[in-house]
Parts: C-alpha cells; structure tokens; sequence
C-alpha cells in the first residue's frame, strides 16, 4: 500500500470517528434537551406561579380508573389507580399509578378538597409501565419521580430513554434541568445494568484487517 492509500484510509478512520463522536454527543445531548423540554412543558401550562411549584391548569387532562383525595394541614394528596393517562399540549404519561403531592392554597378550608385544586405541585410519582412521551422521544421505566420545584425527573426500575438516534440504559437516570445534565448510574449493590448507549449503527472507522497490514 503506497503513502497516498495509506493517508486516505487514515483521513476515512478520523472523519469516522468524528462522525461517531457527533452522534454519541447527539444522542446524550437528545436526553438533556428532552429533560429541558419536559419541565418547560410542566411549567408552560402552569404559568408563571410562586417558588413554591408548579401547578396543574385545565390544560392537562388526567384519567384513571379510581381517584383517592386525601387533605391534610398544608397539602393535597392525589392517588390516581389504574390505567391511568395524563395528557397535555406536548406530553403524554401512561402508568398504573400516579401521585401527585401539591401544596394546599391559603383560602380552602382545611376540610375542602376540591377537584381540579392541586396548587402548587411538589412532587409526582408515576409507577408501573410508566411511558413518557414528548417530541419524538420515549422514556420508559417502572417508576419516574419528577421533582418541579427541584427541576429534577428520576427514572428507575429498568429505565431507558430513546428516540431516532440511540437509546440510554441503565439503573436509574436522573436528570437535573438547571445543570443541563443526565446522570446514568450502575446499580450500586451488585453492579449490574450498567450505563449502556445503544447507537442505530456503527459507522465504518477505517481500521484495515490483519491480511491487508500482512500486505
């Protein structure tokens, strides 16, 4: 093989890998946006409220096969069973169970609880064949946290996150909004489901084989 040959398949195998380290950086980058669309869709259909949460407005619709409202002293207790679905203007939820812990607003009386009334929103816990949906993308796992005041969502229980690009796996995957970052973690006990990125394909890096550098 002459020098030009040899320059040629080396140029091939750098522009390769930096084709391939544009789509790894997509494909992480995919995930942050998501997390960054994902509390901009809480909070758009919220409004701007106080910095004790975001609020659910008519805009998002729940369903379910049975509801449970429980009051307490300064919060809202929403258990939705079954089936249950939460729609809004560009996300969709689908799991078994749904929890929704709201602050309760200053003018109800202690014994009111009205439906439709969350206030502000501290935390949302999904469970069972959770799906989340959301601009193209899909995450699945068997239990989602979504913190909005923290602006943090937490996938465990064999979570995964993909879209065109790639797919994420791993024990659990956090996702922080205001550092713009997503964390994938090993289980920390046994070690196992360790943070795996799935491409579509692999592009071709240019290596010869053992027969041609014989050559």
């Amino acid at each position: 093989m002459n020098s030009e040959e040899s320059n040629c398949k080396r140029y091939h195998g750098m522009s390769a890998g930096r084709t391939l380290g544009k789509r790894i950086s997509r494909t992480i980058g995919f995930m942050v946006c998501w997390v960054l669309l994902f509390f901009t869709e809480i909070t758009a259909e919220a409004g701007q409220t106080d910095s004790s949460g975001s609020e659910i407005t008519p805009g998002t619709i729940i369903s379910s096969d049975s509801l449970v409202m429980r009051s307490q002293r300064n919060m809202n207790h929403f258990r939705f069973q079954g089936k249950v679905r939460v729609e809004s203007t560009n996300l969709t939820l689908e799991s078994e169970q749904l929890e929704i812990i709201s602050l309760r607003e200053e003018d109800l009386d202690q014994t009111d609880v009205m439906i439709g009334e969350f206030g502000g929103i501290q935390r949302i816990i999904a469970k069972g064949h959770v799906v989340i949906l959301q601009a193209g993308r899909r995450a699945e796992a068997g239990i989602a946290e979504i913190f909005p005041i923290e602006g943090k969502l937490v996938l465990k229980d064999s979570p995964r996150v993909l879209d065109g690009q790639g797919e994420v796996r791993g024990w659990r995957i956090t996702f922080l909004k205001d550092d713009k970052q997503a964390l994938v973690e090993i289980d920390p006990k046994n070690h196992e489901n360790r943070p795996t990125l799935r491409l579509s394909e692999l592009p071709d890096l240019g290596f010869q084989s053992v027969s041609e550098n014989s050559n």
